[in-house]
This record gives structure tokens, C-alpha cells and sequence, in this order.
């Protein structure tokens, strides 16, 4: 008869828990932060020890139900809640089965799952990085802009999203970040004439506008390929897009080039 040690079944239900909830995540499609799978999984192991540790039936109810609670808290919805408590809890059991399988055999998985669950973050994050890549591949260019003499090169990326349009001309706009275009911008370019003011909604933030401007030129390359744009405007942001671009393109932007 194996003999168990608290922090033994412990660290077990905590990786059997964030595995469990890993897999149940990725079978609803539900993007959950590595701090909620933190949580989640202490809580699952906590209830997990105190459904094992207390004889009272009172107890074991009232762990399912902050188990429950806890995934209300992940998901914010009742019916994703249900679904994910449901399938954490058949994937828990099953995995569960075959950790104490295991022990039964004389073999103490905790560290081979341990290090399963290190390899897992590992390959998670190779993953992650391998997408970002192929992303910035097929969604990444670079953006020369010319105006009043002067040329900057950034990095812009193809956003999908970005509906923005010139109310008078109709053009499409590309919005670049201040710092990216500040070095070819006139001193009193802020009190010119010429500025455009390109209106947009946030989403949760209301309405506002970006300070734009007609480029000399605008070209994009991208794997070797030149696209000139003759009917774009520039619009300025002072927030910070990103750290791997400064720019973002309109799908508009590239039909009309």
C-alpha cells in the first residue's frame, strides 16, 4: 500500500489540474492568460486535497462548488463555465486515474509530470514564437515615407481592422506613430494649413481625430516587391503601437495600390 504525502498530492493535483485545464481550454477555443491557468490550477489542487483530506460529504460538495466558482471567474459566463468545469473535471479524472495507476506500480510520477509540464511551457512558447514570425512574414512590411524633402523607413503591419478614411478626400489612411515620423515633420508643422484631421471611434474611448498629412511619397516593400501608393494619408499617433512596428496599413491602402 503506497503511503502519500501531503505535498506529494499536492504538486500531483496541481499539474494534473493545469493539465486538465490546458486541454479542456483548448477543446472549448477559450484564450486564458498564464496567470488564470495559475490560479486555477492552486485552486484545483487545493480542493482536489481537501475532497481527498476530509471525510465529511458536506466538504467534498461545497470544493465542487468553489471549483465551479472558480471557472465562472475564468470564463465570466455560465454556459462556458459549465463547459469548462465539466470537461476539466472528465479530463482531471482521467488523468488522475493513471497518475495513481502509476504510483499503485511502485513509481512516483510527480517529477516525470513535472518536467512534462516544462517541456509543455517550452513548446508553447516556441509555438508562440514560430506564429509571430509567420505572422509578421505575411502581415509585416516596410513603409517609406517622403514628405517635405525629407524620408523615413518604419515598420508598418497589415491591420485589418483599421476602417480609417480622409472625410474629404476619401483616401485611405495609414497611421504612424509621432516618434517614427517626428525627424521629417516641419518645426510649425502642428500650425500649417495643410494638416488633415482624420476623425475616428475607439472602441470603450469615444470619438477623436489623429493629425494627418499628404506624403510626397509612400512605398511599401515587402519580400522584395515595391507597391507605390499615390492616394494615402498619413495619420499621426502619439501612442505606442508596438514594439516590433511603428505603423499600421489598411487593407484599402493595398487594393488601391
Amino acid at each position: 500500500m503506497p503511503v502519500y504525502f501531503l505535498e506529494s498530492v499536492f504538486l500531483g493535483n496541481f499539474i494534473l489540474s493545469y493539465a486538465a485545464l490546458i486541454f479542456a481550454a483548448k477543446v472549448l477555443n477559450l484564450k486564458l492568460s498564464f496567470a488564470k491557468n495559475l490560479f486555477f490550477s492552486l485552486v484545483g489542487a487545493v480542493m482536489a486535497e481537501i475532497y481527498l483530506a476530509w471525510p465529511y460529504f458536506g466538504i467534498k460538495i461545497l470544493a465542487f462548488c468553489v471549483f465551479f466558482l472558480s471557472t465562472y471567474l475564468l470564463t465570466k459566463s455560465p454556459s462556458s463555465a459549465g463547459k469548462l468545469f465539466l470537461l476539466t473535471l472528465a479530463s482531471f479524472f482521467f488523468l488522475n486515474g493513471a497518475y495513481h495507476a502509476l504510483i499503485f506500480t511502485g513509481y512516483y510520477p510527480e517529477f516525470f509530470l513535472l518536467a512534462a509540464l516544462i517541456l509543455a511551457f517550452i513548446g508553447e512558447y516556441a509555438y508562440k514564437q514560430y506564429q509571430r514570425i509567420v505572422r509578421l512574414k505575411k502581415y509585416g512590411f516596410s513603409l517609406e515615407i517622403v514628405y517635405s524633402g525629407k524620408k523615413v523607413t518604419v515598420q508598418s503591419f497589415l491591420d485589418t481592422g483599421n476602417r480609417l478614411y480622409d472625410p474629404q478626400l476619401g483616401w485611405p489612411v495609414v497611421v504612424v506613430e509621432y516618434r517614427a515620423v517626428k525627424k521629417i515633420l516641419p518645426v510649425d508643422f502642428f500650425q500649417s494649413k495643410t494638416i488633415r484631421r482624420i476623425p475616428f471611434r475607439g472602441v470603450g474611448r469615444g470619438q477623436g481625430f489623429f493629425w494627418g498629412f499628404i506624403p510626397d511619397e509612400l512605398k511599401i516593400w515587402q519580400e522584395g516587391e515595391v507597391i507605390r501608393v499615390k492616394r494615402a494619408v498619413v495619420a499621426i499617433t502619439f501612442q505606442s503601437l508596438n514594439s516590433e512596428f511603428q505603423a499600421l496599413l489598411s487593407e484599402e491602402i493595398l487594393k488601391s495600390a
